[in-house]
């Protein structure tokens, strides 16, 4: 039980890191969706309706778009939008309230940030029903034009430098957010040191959390040195680009005796994840 929860948090975290963001307001638009949807009539068949009718009743549900949905319900618009605005306080942290800003100013970023935000996440989500790959210079590329949106305005608020400005507060904040996941995994596999008779120390367990997070893509941090196999596992070797690196930066704080501990843990991780998305439904089922 405990590998395999282990497993699951481990599973294909870089690319949820990059897309957490993504993934909230996309599970936020289908719940508030479901708010505004219109409850269908009865059919007058009643209870003699055929399962197969009923579905053929219903439109087919694949991945969801937001502008699709905006366009179907432009009652939606309003709700998403605060939801996303909201959400400015995970992407930005602290960093926006600590601006020199006006009230009225620091307002308007806001919604032009949210403008922004809305448009990041239609273009990544319309990427990823192309087929185009998290991390590739194709989606950076889809993605980074959404972001261009109001950028004119926003420099106006924060000056010629307000692109670095906020990519430096959202990778603050990313950095932040990832620090106590970092820790949790090390406190999750510290038994498997103990059992091999190799248990980690108090400063050990902390230099193998900040290894862990120096090796992590986490929101906001610069994504040209990552390989677009990050997360493939190379069938020699059992490990990924991502473990490899993790068990390089854990060198540097674990005895050879624990770090085979950890590589051991690392392609069992791997062997289990691999069995669990064989049973991984496609998007939108």
């Amino acid at each position: 039980m405990v590998l395999r929860q282990r497993a699951e948090l481990a599973g294909a975290q870089n690319d949820r890191q990059e897309l957490a963001t993504v993934k909230a307001q996309l599970g936020a638009a289908k719940e508030a969706l479901a708010k505004v949807d219109k409850p269908r009539p009865a059919s007058q068949h009643g209870a003699a309706e055929t399962g197969a009718a009923k579905a053929a009743m219903r439109p087919a549900r694949g991945p969801v778009q937001i502008s699709n949905i905006i366009k179907d319900h432009p009652e939606f618009a309003k709700l998403y939008n605060k939801f996303t605005r909201r959400e400015l306080g995970t992407i930005y942290g602290a960093g926006l309230n600590s601006l020199n800003l006006s009230p009225q100013q620091l307002s308007r970023l806001k919604d032009l940030l949210t403008e922004r935000q809305m448009s990041f996440v239609d273009a990544a989500q319309a990427a990823g029903l192309e087929g185009i790959r998290v991390g590739s210079t194709e989606w950076q590329q889809a993605v980074n034009q959404a972001s261009l949106t109001d950028d004119q305005e926003i420099k106006d608020i924060l000056g010629p430098d307000a692109e670095a400005t906020l990519a430096d507060m959202k990778s603050n904040a990313g950095r932040a957010q990832a620090q106590p996941y970092m820790e949790f995994q090390v406190n999750g596999m510290s038994s498997e040191f103990v059992d091999a008779g190799v248990p980690l120390t108090t400063d050990q367990s902390a230099g193998l959390a900040q290894a862990f997070l120096n090796a992590y893509y986490w929101q906001g941090r610069d994504l040209s040195d990552r390989p677009v196999d990050y997360n493939d596992v190379d069938p020699s070797t059992g490990l990924s680009p991502h473990d490899v690196r993790n068990l390089n930066n854990a060198a540097q704080v674990l005895t050879p005796d624990q770090l085979n501990v950890m590589r051991n843990y690392a392609i069992q991780t791997e062997q289990i994840i691999a069995i669990q998305r064989q049973y991984r439904l496609p998007l939108g089922q």
